[in-house]
């Protein structure tokens, strides 16, 4: 386990390839607690015993979920990229499906921790059937922020195209999701729901109970938003977390259950050979 701390934070985050070693999440900077002031915690898991998922828990990066980079150019059996594990074998002309288990060729991590508040993760593949990449993803802190920052460089021969979001797993303390949760954004909703009960009214999202099943609302169009910022409030304790998202918004989703709210921000990714992409992601928490 890895910690960055300060006097008011505790982050606890997965070394790569020790928890989680799937082939969805990045297996980088996987912060699966987070401690404000010794008592306060905002990280959840995905799955429980009745709805099995893909073991996402806390703050998990995921590039590619809609958008795999290469999955329709080559054939079954060859192998795509997942920026964050490695490349992935496809195994059959069915459309990308971000639950199967595909077979992982790994590119290893290291990570750089020379300070107790701040930890960076590399991740430098080789170039196989065209597609490679440089990561680097740095944690760190200051006060009651943890800022994380990308840099993702395209080392390639083709172009990488494809959306990277934070699922951000959360439950404020432990609580409940339902209708004691409130949804702030910086932005006008315009929101499809899927599937729950949702109340929006203009920039604040609140549940109208404790979903049954799952929730999910999306907004698939940035509309040309840049550095957005929300803010997620368990109203009877006043704790919560206010996020800046730090690039220009692709789409929001929201997903959730009883247990666990995910408001998920999606930067997109557009580099050709030799370029490089950086954004950042900044949470203050209270």
């Amino acid at each position: 386990m890895i910690r960055i701390h300060n006097d008011r934070l505790v982050i606890e985050i997965q070394e790569p390839g020790s928890g989680y070693q799937r082939a969805r999440f990045d297996w980088s900077g996987i912060c699966q607690q987070i401690r404000l002031d010794g008592e306060h915690t905002f990280c959840s898991q995905e799955a429980t015993a009745e709805a099995p998922g893909t073991e996402g828990i806390g703050l998990t990066d995921e590039f590619g979920i809609n958008t795999p980079i290469g999955y329709d150019q080559i054939e079954a059996g060859s192998w795509f990229p997942k920026i964050g594990i490695g490349f992935l074998q496809k195994a059959n002309s069915d459309p990308y499906n971000f639950f199967y288990d595909y077979n992982i060729q790994p590119v290893p991590f290291h990570y750089e921790q020379d300070r107790n508040d701040q930890v960076s993760f590399l991740q430098e593949s080789e170039i196989l059937n065209g597609w490679g990449w440089w990561l680097r993803k740095t944690l760190s802190l200051d006060d009651t922020d943890l800022i994380i920052d990308y840099v993702l460089e395209n080392r390639g021969e083709k172009a990488i195209m494809t959306e990277q979001y934070n699922h951000n797993f959360i439950a404020i303390n432990g609580e409940t999701v339902g209708p004691d949760y409130q949804l702030n954004t910086s932005f006008p909703l315009n929101l499809t729901v899927i599937n729950g009960g949702v109340q929006v009214d203009h920039q604040n999202l609140n549940l109208t109970e404790v979903p049954p099943a799952f929730i999910y609302v999306m907004q698939p169009d940035g509309g040309g938003l840049q550095n957005v910022e929300w803010r997620l409030i368990h109203q009877p304790s006043g704790h919560g977390l206010q996020v800046y998202e730090q690039f220009p918004l692709h789409k929001f989703a929201l997903w959730g259950m009883s247990h666990v709210l995910s408001p998920e921000f999606f930067a997109w990714i557009d580099l050709q050979p030799g370029q490089r992409q950086t954004w950042q992601r900044k949470y203050t928490f209270f």
